[in-house]
């Protein structure tokens, strides 16, 4: 076994070794029983998964369980290696794993884990596969992106009385011109095939519920709610943001009505406030915001499947992708 020490941090540092793999049921690594601590694999791919166990013996063996019975290919793991933490707590072992994790992606390691990276799932393209349809790739450059082949055909037995009364209210503002407008030209732009993933990687609705200002339309994406638009902002009228990303080697500069926030879904997200509708449809021209928001978007979308689907307006959806 080979000792190789990781400084993660001012306060930490984890020494991983190296075990011999065969890539059977165990691992030839004296961890003892339920040793705690933190592991990384190498795959014959050139990817890496970096991850926290309070048995990493243990949790080597569900993994090849996990990885024989996936309905996706998954390549071998040819090396392992773990870091032991005897005598740490759940919230050192948590804290370990994030530092872990942020000290392989600086490295340049493409890594397989999609939570708590800024690249999910490496920075290679991938493809998911969604029901029956074909997979459907999501690069990170949104110029790679694909675009519908397919009309979307919703499952309209499902539309509920509440969810055609906010849409129709919706559609009798002075403002719904615009706000399709804007919708379409969001949606065309940043989101990836828009038909085929539609109600399954992102959402949107109508005149949602909410404690504070009144929202007209909030589109998410995994977790994360990444346009919305208010009602009525005085003395402009409706106003909105985007949440978006600086996509890795722009060079664009942020506009001044940026500014950068974290949430629990996506860390180092630039906000971008507008004031008025006007001003939300200009700003969604410019090509750095497009590739702004499809950053955020597809990052998220890698995550896994939109998580509010369940209070998504399928007649507003129909309405927006109609066409495109």
């Amino acid at each position: 076994m080979v000792s190789t020490e990781i400084g993660l941090s001012s306060k930490a540092c984890l020494s991983f070794e190296r075990a011999e793999v065969d890539g059977k049921s165990s691992v030839a690594f004296d961890v003892g029983t339920s040793a705690p601590g933190i592991y990384a694999y190498h795959y014959s791919d050139e990817t890496w998964y970096v991850g926290k166990s309070v048995d990493m013996a243990r949790r080597y063996t569900q993994h090849l369980h996990e990885y024989r019975h996936s309905k996706e290919t998954v390549p071998v793991v040819k090396e392992a290696y773990f870091a032991r933490l005897p005598n740490a707590s759940p919230k050192e072992l948590d804290d370990a794993e994030t530092h872990a994790i942020q000290w392989f992606e600086r490295q340049g390691y493409s890594l397989r884990n999609k939570a708590k990276t800024a690249v999910p799932l490496g920075p290679g393209t991938i493809t998911v596969t969604l029901g029956e349809n074909a997979g459907i790739p999501l690069p990170w450059k949104r110029s790679q992106r694909p675009l519908s082949n397919r009309s979307y055909e919703p499952d309209l037995s499902s539309v509920t009385n509440s969810m055609q009364s906010r849409y129709e209210h919706l559609r009798q503002l002075n403002s719904w011109r615009r706000i399709r407008m804007l919708l379409r030209a969001y949606v065309l732009a940043t989101i990836p095939a828009p038909c085929e993933i539609a109600g399954i990687l992102w959402t949107v609705s109508a005149m949602p519920s909410c404690h504070n200002a009144k929202r007209l339309v909030t589109l998410t994406v995994q977790n994360l709610e990444t346009l919305v638009i208010f009602d009525e902002c005085p003395p402009y009228g409706i106003c909105g943001f985007f949440n978006m990303k600086r996509p890795e080697g722009s060079l664009c500069r942020m506009l001044p009505r940026t500014s950068r926030t974290n949430y629990t879904a996506a860390q180092d997200v630039m906000q971008l406030y507008c004031d008025d509708l006007r001003q939300m449809l200009l700003d969604i021209r410019r090509r750095s915001v497009r590739d702004w928001c499809y950053r955020l978007n597809v990052e998220l979308m890698r995550k896994g499947g939109c998580m509010v689907r369940s209070r998504g307006n399928i007649l507003l959806m129909q309405d927006v992708l109609s066409d495109l």
